[in-house]
C-alpha cells in the first residue's frame, strides 16, 4: 500500500538556494523540471551517513514546506568527484549522497515542514 512506504526528506537551504547554486532557485527549480521530463539525474549531498534502509522516494525542502519527490536511485557513500553544476564545474571530497531521477513531482498542496541538516524518514506524502 502506497502510503506505507517509507521516504526521506532532504533540505535546500537558503544560502543554497540564494547564494551557492548558479542562478539561484530559478535555476534549481528549472533542473527538477528537466527532471521532470525524464532528462536527468539529480544529487543531493545527505550529510554524515547515507539512510540504513533502502527507499523509494526523497522529498525536498526549502522556504519551510516540502517542494518536490523525487524517486532515489541510489545511495553513494565518501565518494570524491566533479560534476557540472549550472554551468559551473564543481568538486567534492568524500561526500556522502542520494542520487534521484525523474520524474520530480512538484507538491500538490502545501505541507509544512522546518528544514534540517542531512536526512530523516518519513511515510509517503503524495
Amino acid at each position: 500500500m502506497q502510503d506505507q512506504q517509507d521516504a526521506i526528506v532532504l533540505t535546500l537551504g537558503k544560502d543554497f538556494m540564494d547564494k551557492m547554486y548558479p542562478g539561484g532557485r530559478d535555476a534549481v527549480i528549472k533542473s527538477l523540471e528537466r527532471c521532470e521530463e525524464g532528462e536527468y539525474q539529480w544529487m543531493r549531498f545527505c550529510g554524515s551517513v547515507v539512510p540504513a534502509r533502502k527507499v523509494e522516494f526523497c522529498y525536498l525542502i526549502w522556504d519551510g514546506k516540502i517542494q518536490y519527490r523525487m524517486t532515489v536511485m541510489e545511495y553513494v557513500k565518501n565518494h570524491t568527484g566533479k560534476f557540472r553544476d549550472g554551468g559551473v564545474i564543481r568538486s567534492y571530497r568524500n561526500r556522502n549522497m542520494v542520487i534521484m531521477t525523474g520524474p520530480a513531482v512538484k507538491a500538490p498542496h502545501n505541507i509544512p515542514m522546518k528544514g534540517f541538516q542531512g536526512f530523516r524518514y518519513t511515510t509517503f506524502l503524495f
